[in-house]
């Protein structure tokens, strides 16, 4: 769809004096790519493909943006450099903050949410934080949908907390503690739970809810963002417990279905004896049943 190249904002004497002739070609601007491909209809692709693929400019074009931001101010400002992953959390945080600023043909701009899908789908146990050296599909669609997360936990009274951590001299998780005052792994905590419970709209802390309507400013600008219940099946696709294996930063979810009144003894192997492992009890209706996940898990035994 489209890319920010760090090159083009260096002059071609310096690129040439540093790496040798050649070596690498810089347009000497603060620029971007977008293919062009996506502002023309293509009469083999029906009218909805042709629609996706205009509104997908806009989505890229904020988050290219953001790509830009974050080199200048990680790598020029504080010759640093952001993880890929934080790199590209960020920038799919910022198509979820455009959601509700550009009015297109089809309704609303769904931005990062629209990798829900692929997280319930087949990536729900990808690690936040993957050291593979690529970075596909499944890394877009577990990072996208905790940026998702990120905004509406740590952004109800405001959005300098991204701020902070484009601007930080930290570059990786670190950064994240170091914004929010949270170590990672209880964050990564959270995050579980509050996807759990993301069906629930009557939870009112902020670090477990998803499922929320709210507006923060920033500046002269007011952000509107929209609910996130992965399990709404009318919008997403059905989300699939996946494989156990699970990598440090990843998650691993487990449903177990009971009935009012049932009691019983549950097993479960855990990949590390200092993993966290939570239960979360809900209602049939979707909600979050508090006392009896208390209960719960406070009653569970380690061997």
């Amino acid at each position: 769809m489209g890319y920010f190249a760090p090159v083009d904002t260096f002059t071609q004497d310096y690129l040439d004096e540093t790496y040798g002739a050649s070596v690498y070609t810089s347009n000497e601007k603060n620029m971007f790519y977008i293919d062009s491909n996506l502002f023309f209809k293509d009469t083999s692709l029906t009218a909805n493909e042709n629609t996706y693929y205009h509104n997908e400019i806009y989505s890229t074009l904020a988050h290219e943006f953001t790509h830009m931001l974050m080199w200048y101010q990680k790598s020029i400002l504080k010759s640093a450099s952001a993880d890929t992953w934080l790199d590209e959390t960020m920038a799919m945080i910022s198509e979820d903050l455009m959601d509700d600023k550009i009015t297109l043909e089809s309704g609303t701009l769904e931005g990062s949410k629209s990798r829900i899908d692929g997280f319930n789908d087949t990536y729900n146990n990808i690690p936040v934080i993957d050291k593979d050296s690529s970075y596909d599909l499944e890394n877009y669609a577990s990072d996208g949908v905790f940026g998702l997360y990120l905004t509406r936990a740590y952004g109800t009274s405001g959005l300098s907390f991204l701020k902070n951590i484009m601007q930080s001299t930290y570059t990786s998780y670190d950064t994240i503690e170091n914004v929010t005052g949270e170590s990672f792994s209880t964050i990564l905590q959270y995050y579980a739970k509050a996807l759990m419970l993301s069906s629930d709209s009557t939870i009112t802390s902020s670090k477990i809810s998803m499922n929320k309507t709210f507006s923060t400013s920033y500046g002269s600008y007011t952000y509107n963002f929209e609910p996130v219940n992965i399990f709404n099946t009318s919008s997403y696709n059905t989300f699939n417990y996946l494989s156990s294996a699970v990598e440090g930063s990843g998650t691993s979810f487990r449903k177990i279905k009971g009935s009012t009144g049932a009691t019983g003894n549950w097993t479960f192997t855990i990949p590390s004896n200092n993993m966290p492992f939570q239960i979360i009890v809900k209602n049939a209706d979707g909600t979050f049943d508090s006392a009896t996940s208390s209960t719960l898990n406070s009653a569970i035994v380690k061997n």
